[in-house]
């Protein structure tokens, strides 16, 4: 089965598919308006051209979306806030043969330079204009299986493009589905960019799978204005990324009566600390609250702990959901400890153009450090990618980064090495207070000395306003020069 097969079901369906505001759509409408414009792309193009989405959350980007699937082409999500240069790195890296986009993106990408003839369709006014090297067509090479083409995290150079099919994420969202006990009443409060995984997957996907309703969030990220979008849009279930989580939090107010609607609030996508934990805890939401784990070579998600129900397996990422096989390569005999592998006919077909693959008979090395326990919790202690090295003494820059956010002056942490020609490499913190000068890196390498082997202990604090963040919310990982 395809995803525009559930589409194609409920083209006669009165229900409210999306809500933007006061704007709605049925999934009546939803069908006969991509139709259209999936007609306008098979006129243009040949089967499985490369289409790029260049559009921020909304009614249009969802048709943009839905009039791809029924072309039968691939999508190519493009983060609506990147730059010329990401834009056009995206477009000719992807080999996109059209992007799809509103007035402002179409002024955007007009003097963009593209390798080679690309089309442009206005998805409001649905003209077309032809842009860059007009006697060159884009080459394609992706697999036919292939429906979608995401970004990573990027979290340390250029973001990957996972190819992903209609079984892959369908996959997926029965998965979630059936662990979320989700059901065709649900309505999602989309906060995610739809362009990445979580927001792709997570909740596009599955509404459309189970033909419920996204709902989505316009406004600032501000606990207040978060669930009182909530209550307006009876939303039934979110998802969000740690840094949204902690801004959801950080008022200690309040908001049940905000979120009588809401059953579960899922969070993940990086490191959750031990204090947000502890603040989990004791709101008043905490039975709504799980934990998530997942990638985007998994299509998503890969296993959920209810932190009410599991709350003494925390800070455990939960257990695999029921489609979905978890292994540890143990390099570490002693606290059974290695690379986690993942298998299921969720994980990716590949990197788009990239010779080396992750997936080795099925089998997604995921490159996170962690254990499995004896009821098949999962636990993240680690990136295997993010280690530090001191002379000779592995690091875990996350452990570090949980003992600084315990601290009550600290808002962010984010740790890693710097070159040293004696240890090879050091660590070192980039620290967000929650009020500047508050607190001294002196007083701050004590804290750690107090709870931190000493090789563990940063040797540079840096105190900034901010950490740096890609383009879905997460802290942007830095590496040190000894890198290779």
């Amino acid at each position: 089965m395809k995803l525009a097969d559930f589409l194609i079901k409920r083209k006669q369906e009165k229900k409210v598919a999306i809500v933007e505001g006061n704007k709605e759509i049925s999934y009546t409408e939803l069908y006969d308006r991509s139709s259209a414009i999936s007609c306008i792309i098979q006129k243009q193009l040949k089967q499985r051209a490369h289409i790029a989405i260049l559009l921020p959350n909304s009614i249009s980007y969802v048709l943009a979306y839905c009039s791809i699937l029924l072309s039968e082409s691939v999508i190519v999500p493009i983060y609506y806030k990147s730059t010329t240069n990401e834009i056009e790195h995206g477009v000719n890296y992807c080999d996109v043969s059209m992007i799809i986009t509103d007035s402002d993106g179409e002024k955007r990408v007009l003097n963009s330079k593209f390798n080679h003839n690309v089309t442009v369709l206005n998805v409001y006014t649905l003209e077309l204009k032809s842009i860059g090297k007009l006697d060159t067509q884009a080459i394609i090479h992706s697999p036919d299986c292939v429906s979608i083409m995401l970004g990573t995290s990027g979290s340390t150079g250029s973001p990957k493009r996972v190819m992903l099919s209609d079984s892959n994420m369908i996959e997926n969202a029965l998965g979630i589905i059936q662990s979320l006990k989700y059901h065709g009443d649900e309505r999602f409060l989309v906060a995610l960019p739809m362009t990445f995984a979580s927001g792709n997957t997570s909740q596009l996907v599955v509404s459309l799978v189970l033909g419920a309703t996204l709902c989505l969030y316009q406004a600032p990220l501000h606990p207040k204005l978060f669930f009182e979008a909530a209550k307006e849009y009876r939303a039934t279930t979110t998802t969000i990324v740690p840094s949204v989580l902690k801004t959801l939090l950080a008022d200690g107010k309040d908001y049940s009566d905000y979120a009588k609607t809401l059953k579960v609030i899922c969070f993940g996508g990086g490191p959750t600390d031990s204090s947000t934990f502890q603040k989990l805890l004791v709101s008043p939401l905490r039975d709504k609250f799980v934990h998530m784990y997942g990638q985007t070579e998994a299509s998503t998600r890969i296993s959920h702990l209810h932190i009410s129900k599991d709350k003494d397996k925390i800070p455990s990422v939960g257990r695999p959901l029921y489609n979905i096989i978890v292994s540890v390569d143990i390099t570490d005999p002693a606290t059974n400890t290695g690379e986690i592998y993942v298998k299921g006919d969720n994980v990716m077909v590949g990197y788009y153009k990239e010779k080396t693959s992750p997936v080795i008979n099925g089998w997604l090395a995921t490159g996170d450090i962690g254990y499995v326990d004896n009821h098949d919790y999962i636990y993240i202690t680690g990136r295997k990618k993010n280690i530090i090295i001191y002379s000779g003494m592995n690091i875990q820059p996350e452990e570090v980064e949980d003992v600084l956010c315990q601290n009550s002056e600290v808002a962010e942490a984010l740790v890693y090495g710097e070159y040293d020609p004696q240890y090879g490499e050091v660590p070192v913190a980039e620290i967000v207070l929650k009020e500047q000068g508050a607190i001294t890196d002196a007083q701050l390498r004590h804290f750690c000395s107090e709870k931190l082997s000493y090789y563990k202990v940063p040797v540079r604090i840096y105190f900034v306003d901010a950490l740096q963040r890609t383009f879905n919310g997460k802290v942007a990982r830095k590496r040190s020069n000894s890198y290779a």
